[in-house]
């Protein structure tokens, strides 16, 4: 199962925690900075990224449906709308189909 941390500014996620969460969850980092709302997406092993007072969400990726690599990372873009993004726990069965049908 994947992770999401949801850090405020001033405070603080442990490296530990950060480091466990790499571990167990090695496929990907999708990081939305809350004060800017830049998206980046790292491997999980740059956790060190997330040291930082600045504000986030991250989520990291354990793959247990589809393939390993930045496709699959998140957060995703829902639909046509690029400032909409989605980080979930789970599996959306019909998403891939509804990415290549909003791509036509």
């Amino acid at each position: 199962m994947c992770i999401i941390i949801i850090k405020q500014k001033g405070l603080k996620v442990s490296t530990a925690t950060l480091k466990k969460s790499a571990k167990i969850n090695p496929h990907g980092l999708g990081i939305i900075w809350l004060d800017t709302y830049k998206v980046e997406y790292k491997e999980s092993s740059e956790y060190s990224h997330l040291v930082t007072d600045r504000p986030y969400i991250a989520h990291f990726r354990y793959a247990t449906v589809g393939a390993i690599g930045r496709s699959n990372m998140h957060p995703f873009v829902c639909g046509k709308k690029t400032d909409e993004l989605l980080m979930m726990n789970g599996t959306i069965a019909v998403l891939d189909k509804i990415t290549r049908e909003t791509q036509l």
